[in-house]
């Protein structure tokens, strides 16, 4: 979750998040924020350490939330099972539980000190400093995380930092091995590369007999699948003329917004500043310097409380502390309170501004409240005609047959593959939208339905009409199709074989290379790390990493360059340009960099196999069942 948070700090909502809990602790203290564990099902267990399947839910809103503000409307709950968000989720709840389980036996805590050291440090809590409790709550419920939640996961992020930091921390001395591999990335060679085809004729390939034949369509039979076709029907569920139906003279538009009026009406709310102190005798000092007309500012140059200047911003009563809401609520603009107590010290509240409580009228939310209204009354009507239609085809009952009581107009395609094709690889005279065309694919039977929404918001309810299964046709219907593939496979088999036949002598006599059928492209100080040569598309890695093995005059070994034209590639070193190594003592930023990559390879490895250890050492149980209910 912290992971997740810190990612998206930038985004609005996850700054109005972070600045609000960060206010909360300050002005509100810790409360029930370090309550105990999260009751219901668990997770993960291990003995009597649980992680409960309300925990890997709040870690999946927090993820679900940055993707949302990362991909706006595009974003789908498909989408992260794609990702693999929920996979990602359950390992990192377990490597949570496993430095959980570790603390506990090394008797490591996090003092609550610690956890608000660490959110007042925090880049994003360091805003303008105001508070508002009813837009902390309110981001909250936004990003579907609970204040305890928060907190919980900071907890175990800085206990997994006491535990796991001295991974990272560690840097062992690489500088000798980075020079090494600095020389080796900077050594340049001259390099003759050798493109070449070999030529085949019929001679050299075997007989396509019928036992060869047959050996094909048995092992590569899967190339020959004939696709599955359908014929698809549906019915466009007219929801512009169920519209019609529900007018807004015909809509309780009234009676809904007085069962709503409380969401149209604004509280009273009021800017609010403090000053907070220790004892009651240091606030009522403060209290009578404001008495004989000291100004906030004055009081606190002239005595100064330990928090200085708070300001609340604008809050609403339920967001003050009980003790303070009547008093705070009952000022006048710009009047201090008398010292009010509380369990966070002694209060000095004003009041800077205040704003009346306000209503919204009928009229400006009238529009509004019918689109709702006629929104959900259409989308009733098409789930009841959906309902009816459903029950009929899994009855038996046709679509066209079941269409005849709505009087509702059936459409059907041709029979076509799931890209819209006919058997001749045609497209079907009837276009299909993707959405039709995918839903079409994925129904069962012909008892099955599928429904539909349009771009142009049309349902339309999609059903089965006819099939044709998918197969592999027998080797006598598709003779000489598995002869053309045969005979190719059999071509490049046979040119990789001549290949590393020509490669081999080659290596043994490198004026072999003269021959018309080698196409040389000379190279002068080819890096390891370099460009392809001109001419060459994509040079195999394999080749790259021989030509820095060989000796001067070594050939390598032939390496597939294209696989539709057949061409092959070799390479020979013609010279090699050492680079001189750099001096122990010396700084060199290349050398820094290759250091810093050793040490981050180094410290995760080490904690990979730390992680590997704890895994081996304490036995964790997952919830199979629940996290995939819960994940679908």
């Amino acid at each position: 979750m912290m992971r997740a948070i810190q990612s998206s700090s930038s985004s609005f909502i996850m700054k109005i998040i972070l600045a609000a809990i960060a206010a909360s602790f300050a002005l509100w203290g810790v409360g029930d924020m370090f309550r105990g564990g999260i009751s219901g099902g668990y997770a993960l267990k291990a003995g009597d350490v649980e992680i409960s399947l309300q925990e890997y839910n709040d870690e999946l809103k927090v993820r679900y939330s940055t993707l949302r503000q990362m991909m706006g409307a595009n974003f789908t709950p498909e989408m992260a099972k794609q990702l693999g968000i929920h996979q990602q989720v359950l390992n990192d709840l377990q490597t949570g539980l496993l430095v959980r389980l570790e603390a506990e036996e090394l008797g490591l805590k996090v003092p609550q000190s610690e956890v608000l050291k660490s959110m007042r440090e925090t880049v994003a809590f360091q805003s303008a400093g105001t508070f508002s409790k009813d837009n902390f709550l309110q981001a909250l419920r936004q990003a579907g995380i609970s204040e305890e939640s928060y907190v919980n996961s900071l907890n175990k992020e800085i206990l997994s930092k006491l535990i796991l930091q001295n991974f990272s921390d560690y840097k062992p001395d690489l500088s000798a091995t980075a020079r090494l591999l600095h020389r080796l990335r900077n050594e340049t060679r001259n390099v003759t590369f050798y493109k070449f085809t070999p030529q085949i004729n019929d001679a050299e390939l075997p007989k396509a007999d019928d036992r060869a034949l047959e050996d094909y369509h048995t092992r590569y039979g899967e190339q020959f699948r004939v696709p599955e076709y359908r014929k698809i029907a549906w019915v466009d569920l007219g929801r512009d003329s169920i519209a019609k139906q529900f007018e807004m003279e015909n809509a309780p538009l009234m009676e809904i917004y007085k069962e709503r009026k409380d969401s149209y009406t604004q509280p009273e709310k009021r800017e609010v500043s403090q000053l907070l102190y220790g004892t009651k005798d240091e606030a009522e000092q403060a209290l009578g310097l404001l008495r004989q007309g000291k100004s906030f500012a004055e009081t606190i140059k002239v005595h100064a409380p330990q928090n200085e200047l708070l300001s609340l911003g604008v809050v609403t009563a339920n967001a003050l502390p009980d003790e303070a809401r009547e008093t705070v609520f009952t000022l006048k603009k710009d009047e201090a309170s008398p010292v009010i107590e509380t369990s966070f010290g002694h209060h000095i509240f004003r009041v800077e501004n205040i704003t009346a409580p306000s209503v919204t009228p009928f009229a400006e939310v009238k529009d509004t409240l019918y689109k709702e209204w006629s929104a959900t009354q259409i989308e009733d009507a098409i789930y009841e005609i959906t309902v009816e239609l459903e029950d009929s085809l899994a009855a038996g009952i046709s679509l066209q047959e079941a269409a005849k009581d709505f009087s509702l107009t059936v459409q059907e395609s041709a029979l076509m593959n799931n890209k819209g094709l006919n058997h001749e690889a045609t497209a079907v005279g009837t276009e299909l939208s993707d959405s039709l065309l995918n839903a079409g694919f994925k129904l069962q039977d012909e008892t099955d339905s599928s429904l539909v929404e349009e771009k142009d918001g049309a349902y339309l309810l999609v059903a089965l009409s006819e099939r044709e299964e998918s197969y592999i046709p027998e080797l006598s219907d598709i003779k000489p199709a598995v002869t053309t593939a045969w005979k190719a496979k059999a071509i490049r088999d046979a040119r990789r074989e001549k290949s590393l036949s020509l490669a081999s002598a080659t290596q043994t006599d490198a004026s072999k290379l003269n021959s018309d059928i080698f196409h040389p492209i000379r190279v002068n100080r080819f890096k390891v790390s370099g460009d392809s040569p001109r001419g060459i598309t994509e040079l195999p890695p394999a080749i790259r990493q021989e030509l820095f093995q060989k000796p001067v005059g070594a050939v390598t070994n032939a390496y597939l360059l294209d696989a539709e034209k057949g061409s092959y590639l070799m390479a020979k070193v013609t010279k090699v340009h050492k680079q001189a190594e750099v001096a122990a003592n010396s700084t060199n930023v290349e050398v820094e960099k290759i250091v810093a990559e050793l040490q981050k390879q180094y410290g995760e490895n080490m904690l990979s196999l730390y992680l590997q250890h704890l895994s081996e050492k304490y036995e964790i149980q997952v919830n199979e069942q629940a996290i995939a209910q819960l994940s679908r």
